[in-house]
């Protein structure tokens, strides 16, 4: 068995971006272009110090992959590396020419690259919002188009790191690229309806969502929706035609909706509904079946656990379970369809006054994913990382700096009767629960 630190860090796994640099034989500054460039699987712990970590495992594995396309590790921008290098001695062709042909040879190519540049198709890299309107521009900055919508929008919204545009293909037709767009109007808080916009590169409007709908749970909830992620399923395997998945949370209370729309018409196709907010959803083949899995996660309100839930765009519907007699279980007739759900358990620290724990982002990596669940309400407050595998078996959590401090100050205030223990953490594994549906 690894030995750990008191955080539950392994020691003999690579735990600095120094001994990760120094396991691959390059600089620090090359590891760290090789992870955001390149996909080197670092892992983070959530909290202020942004901690990192690698498998040795997983670092081989990546590796392999990596020469076996043809690629070196160097200390060069994995972007621009790897040119294939003039054998020794080999002529260039160049110096057969001679030097006046030579000169026109160039002279010719630059004037066919000038040509080629400035009429080339410019497709839309980056967007920025005004009061009104939504603006595409390419990668020399050139505005491209603008959209102008009847209402104000909510500007400070866009300038959050909250998703508000996603591009890709939305009709099979891999030569054309398509973008989506969370219109969040400036009068949300007072019953305007936030949307999902799809707009042609050349700047039409190809279809607009607006999630939600009237639901009873206990109660009856409005039709008032936050649009919180989305994300594009591209057409592999089963799924024939690209799909967007959009998870969408009440603007007050915890219905969640997640929605399968048809790419190319804008169509809701299925939806399946949850009791509490999911505002985190990525989209990955988890089980290899060629059906691209979706992932939710946030916190189921009847259990006051932070949750992940796994889904089939194909098949998926109904609302979630909650215990009997909970007040939030969602009206729906139909079953759930889930293939699986994960529930964390709430820590003492979260017992101590928060009415649950929450997952605050995950991370999908080739052996599994990284699950950060923050203990109180703050994404750089107390939280545990917790490592599933691709079959979403537990096997790791680790407890960030601002966890062990924060429980401390727990004991300290006589809020907590326990000091922090190691063992503490290392026993929540145990806690989590999977239920995996046929």
């Amino acid at each position: 068995m690894e030995s750990s630190s008191p955080d539950g860090t392994a020691r003999n796994d690579l735990n600095t971006w120094q001994e990760i640099a120094d396991y691959l034989r390059v600089s620090v500054r090359a590891a760290q272009l090789y992870e955001s460039r390149s996909g080197l699987p670092v892992r983070r712990l959530s909290g202020g110090k942004s901690r990192v970590w690698a498998y040795k495992a997983e670092i081989d594995e990546w590796k392999r992959a990596w020469e076996a396309r043809g690629h070196q590790i160097s200390e060069e921008d994995p972007e621009t590396s790897n040119l294939p290098e003039k054998e020794e001695g080999a002529a260039s062709p160049a110096t057969k020419l001679s030097p006046t042909l030579l000169v026109s040879v160039v002279a010719l190519s630059v004037v066919i690259a000038a040509i080629a540049y400035l009429y080339r198709p410019r497709q839309p890299f980056q967007f920025g919002v005004e009061e009104r309107s939504v603006v595409a521009r390419d990668r020399d900055n050139r505005k491209l188009w603008r959209h102008g919508f009847p209402e104000p929008l909510q500007v400070p919204a866009y300038s959050t790191r909250e998703q508000w545009v996603e591009r890709g293909d939305l009709d099979a037709r891999p030569a054309t690229l398509e973008f989506l767009f969370k219109y969040v109007p400036l009068k949300f808080h007072e019953g305007a309806h936030m949307e999902l916009w799809a707009f042609t590169e050349d700047g039409r409007v190809k279809w607009r969502f607006v999630p939600g709908k009237v639901v009873r749970a206990g109660s009856e909830f409005s039709d008032h929706y936050k649009i919180d992620s989305f994300s594009i399923v591209p057409a592999e395997g089963a799924v024939r035609t690209p799909l967007v998945a959009v998870s969408s949370n009440h603007a007050h209370f915890f219905p969640n909706q997640t929605a399968i729309i048809d790419g190319n018409s804008g169509l809701l196709l299925r939806e399946y509904w949850h009791s509490g907010y999911l505002g985190h959803l990525k989209v990955s083949d988890l089980n290899g079946d060629r059906v691209p899995d979706i992932l939710v996660a946030g916190v189921n309100a009847g259990y006051g656990q932070a949750a992940l839930v796994v889904l089939n765009p194909l098949t998926l519907e109904g609302a979630s379970g909650q215990p009997a007699g909970s007040s939030s279980q969602i009206h729906d007739p139909r079953p759930p369809r889930e293939e699986a759900v994960v529930r964390f358990p709430r820590t003492c620290t979260a017992k101590s006054g928060e009415p649950h724990n929450r997952v605050s982002d995950f991370v999908i990596h080739p052996s599994g994913l990284d699950v950060h669940v923050s203990e109180t309400h703050r994404d750089d407050g107390p939280s545990l990382t917790y490592t599933l595998d691709r079959n979403l078996k537990p096997v790791r959590v680790v407890a960030s700096d601002a966890f062990v401090s924060y429980h401390s100050q727990l004991s300290r205030d006589g809020i907590l009767k326990h000091a922090f223990d190691p063992r503490e953490v290392e026993a929540l594994l145990d806690q989590v629960a999977v239920e995996r549906k046929p």
